[in-house]
């Protein structure tokens, strides 16, 4: 391989890295949360339509769906959030691939924001901490 060549993917995997890691703030600092909500926002890189559920007590509540590669926005009422904690899963319309969050703890006020790959694997689920109340 040419030295040119693996600069050019060197620096292209740099970029990508780079754009992942900001990608989380841009979405938080331009979501306004609520002190009674939580507000969960899903980001999809997936080639499909994707319904977005909520896991409680063992099942799974649907929220809604998300285009292929689309972006969605749900609020639950902070009294609907089981045990202060949050689980995602991602499911392919029409098909049975799946991707679940693990557990994440969650309060009121708070944005979670669900980052959906294009296989489902190597999704990620996060949180803004410390908490954020709507701009007055």
């Amino acid at each position: 391989m040419s030295r040119t060549l693996v600069t050019a993917l060197a620096l292209a995997l740099c970029a990508a890295c780079s754009r992942a890691h900001r990608t989380p703030d841009a979405v938080f600092d331009r979501e306004v949360s609520q002190p009674d909500s939580v507000i969960v926002r899903v980001i999809s890189r997936a080639d499909r339509r994707l319904a977005i559920a909520l896991e409680r007590a063992g099942r799974d509540s649907v929220l809604g769906e998300v285009g292929a590669s689309g972006e969605a926005r749900f609020a639950l009422r902070a009294a609907d959030v089981p045990r202060d904690r949050v689980t995602l899963v991602a499911t392919a319309v029409g098909g049975n691939a799946n991707v679940r969050s693990v557990p994440v703890r969650v309060r009121a006020g708070q944005v979670a924001l669900f980052l959906v790959t294009q296989d489902l694997l190597g999704s990620q689920l996060y949180v803004r901490w410390p908490e954020r109340t709507a701009r007055r």
